[in-house]
């Protein structure tokens, strides 16, 4: 049978099962047939296919069936995912992916670790720069201050990102020299925010003031107090019972007339080989020929 031009032939099957044949004038890709143009005869589509260009290439498929390769299927496989009834390719190394894209991976195949990002990798003995081998043999990221790490947790760095140093498996920022590392948020501080006049610090005292001020026991004061002495910006303590001194070895005056100053140290008691001069409240060496005196330096006791 042959149509006549602008026609094509119609193959399919009527109700009882017995080959027709039918000239229509309407065989698109949208009808659900396909034309053969060397035959000029028109085809239905295959199963479940709204639209095609041959038996083997679907371009559509019916509401509950989903494209793949050119075929209509219920379910896609393992690789696919299913974006707006296509099944499209995961990327490579990924056996489940999607649901609303297909280069986002949910699970790997054999011989791939799944990466945080949802990326597929092949399994490593040891995993790329920011990311440990867990337990479940994926890769998990490391700390953020860690460039490598075994474990996900701050104090579980092996080295550190760039402006960190690593202290006892921790990576510490590195401060500049007028700041001090703040432990509970590992952050940066500035030292004359937390001290007055401070030039350098630690996060709990003052190392060094600015010009115009002295470091005593760890906070900047304009002058030294009663019983220290300045010593390179620092105001050190004089000895015992010492109230001005230049030096912890040259006290000047002691604390009170009961305390005696001997050999530019202070003493409550005369040391041994020295006794009591009441009128002028010093100690006097005793002769080398005893061991105790008293009142006079020949006096032995």
């Amino acid at each position: 049978m042959r149509c006549n031009a602008g026609f094509s032939l119609l193959v399919g099957s009527s109700s009882s099962n017995t080959s027709t044949t039918t000239c229509i004038n309407n065989c698109s890709t949208s009808s659900g047939r396909f034309i053969d143009t060397t035959t000029n005869i028109c085809s239905n589509c295959s199963p479940n296919c709204i639209s095609c260009t041959g038996l083997s290439t679907c371009l559509s498929c019916s509401s509950s069936f989903i494209l793949y390769q050119g075929v209509c299927i219920t379910t896609c496989p393992s690789g696919f995912t299913n974006i707006n009834q296509t099944c499209l390719p995961c990327l490579t190394g990924c056996r489940l992916c999607g649901p609303t894209n297909s280069y986002t991976c949910l699970s790997c195949s054999s011989g791939y670790t799944l990466l945080s990002n949802g990326t597929c990798i092949v399994t490593p003995s040891n995993c790329s720069a920011g990311y440990f081998l867990n337990a479940l043999n994926t890769c998990s990221e490391c700390f953020s201050t860690c460039k490598t790490c075994n474990g996900p947790q701050s104090i579980n760095c092996l080295s550190c990102q760039n402006g960190f140093t690593l202290t006892n498996n921790i990576c510490l920022q590195i401060c500049n020299i007028n700041s001090y590392l703040e432990t509970s948020s590992f952050n940066c501080k500035e030292c004359s925010n937390k001290f007055s006049n401070c030039e350098k610090c630690t996060e709990t005292s003052c190392l060094s003031c600015i010009s115009t001020h002295k470091l005593a026991n760890g906070v900047c004061s304009l002058s030294c107090t009663s019983g220290t002495f300045l010593s390179n910006g620092i105001c050190n303590n004089c000895s015992a019972f010492c109230s001005v001194c230049t030096s912890s070895s040259n006290c000047q005056t002691c604390v009170n007339s009961s305390v005696i100053l001997y050999m530019n140290q202070c003493y409550t008691t005369c040391p041994v080989q020295t006794y009591l001069n009441a009128v002028n409240n010093t100690c006097v060496s005793c002769s080398q020929t005893c061991l105790k005196c008293s009142n006079s330096p020949s006096n032995c006791t």
